[in-house]
């Protein structure tokens, strides 16, 4: 099998999900260019060359505890094809995505998957390296990196955290990414904080209004919001509430534990996905729209009331 060229940081998988009328065909908005891209193939967005492709003698601490935690399950042959595999990020978010892909299709036939254990500790993993994986990410880190770098560079630093300040921001940006998501301890303790702060609920879409994402979907997962939902098909989500604090949406579960969603509330999630998009937001166009057009007629406001 040849190198994967083009590598997404949202799976096509998951971008399929938001399709519509049952196809693998997918409506686009560019927040940046304000442009429509209709009926296109996920394949071609929310990636980039060799995205995550590295030199793993950077990560080798994390990779040799994950082989620890595996002990006996790996020959000496497979050890070292993983550890000379610059494709490794790649090849883990491949395996991690068939995974969940049958799993959002288990929850759709039987609510019930949202209270076991194992269902919420693989969707955490996944939203939560979703949330880390992404350019979005990436770009924030190379922007906070070069303003550290030229801090160290004034006071006459030859090293930050092991990296050396003569090296490229956007190079250290990438090996921290990829130090994020490989990192067993960070996950853990990451995980027992958000696993014991949430209770999962099924989020039915009752209302007329499809959910919309963006292409840093579970961003709020690392800013620990209130209350998360994270649309798993255009009338279905998984909503996540922090426990011991009020709500964004205001609907009791039902007697099943189930929230059903009206327009209002939809609306609202759709909101957010639109405002933590960095660049694509992806469903149904004519609800994007109404978004958009929301958000130009705000702007005009804002401009006309500066004026007067």
């Amino acid at each position: 099998m040849g190198k994967v060229k083009n590598e997404h940081y949202i799976p096509q998988f998951y971008l399929k999900r938001l399709a519509k009328n049952g196809d693998d065909l997918i409506d686009v908005y560019d927040k940046i260019n304000d442009k429509e891209i209709l009926n296109k193939s996920p394949v071609i967005f929310a990636c980039e060359k060799y995205l995550y492709d590295i030199d793993n003698s950077n990560i080798e601490k994390n990779i040799d505890l994950m082989l620890e935690l595996s002990k006996g399950q790996y020959s000496d042959e497979e050890i070292k094809k993983i550890k000379e595999d610059e494709q490794l990020l790649e090849h883990m978010f491949s395996n991690m995505e068939g995974d969940l892909s049958n799993e959002f299709k288990r929850l759709e036939k039987d609510f019930d998957v949202i209270n076991e254990s194992s269902f919420k500790v693989k969707f955490y993993i996944f939203i939560r390296d979703l949330a880390i994986r992404t350019s979005g990410f990436r770009a924030t880190l190379n922007m906070i990196t070069g303003k550290t770098l030229d801090v160290a560079k004034k006071m006459g630093a030859k090293e930050i955290r092991g990296y050396d300040t003569n090296m490229d921001s956007e190079d250290i940006a990438k090996l921290k990414q990829a130090d994020y998501l490989t990192s067993l301890p960070e996950l853990i303790h990451d995980g027992n904080i958000f696993l014991n702060s949430y209770s999962f609920y099924v989020g039915a879409n009752n209302s007329d209004t499809s959910f919309i994402i963006s292409d840093q979907p579970s961003l709020n997962v690392l800013y620990g919001c209130k209350e998360i939902c994270f649309p798993i098909s255009p009338k279905l989500a998984i909503i996540m509430r922090k426990n011991g604090t009020d709500t964004f949406t205001n609907v009791t579960p039902n007697e099943k534990g189930i929230i059903e969603l009206d327009s209002k509330s939809v609306l609202l999630f759709n909101c957010f996905q639109y405002a933590q998009a960095k660049r694509f937001v992806f469903g149904d166009i004519d609800v994007i729209r109404k978004i958009v057009n929301a958000e130009k007629f705000r702007n005009v406001l804002r401009l006309l009331t500066e004026q007067l």
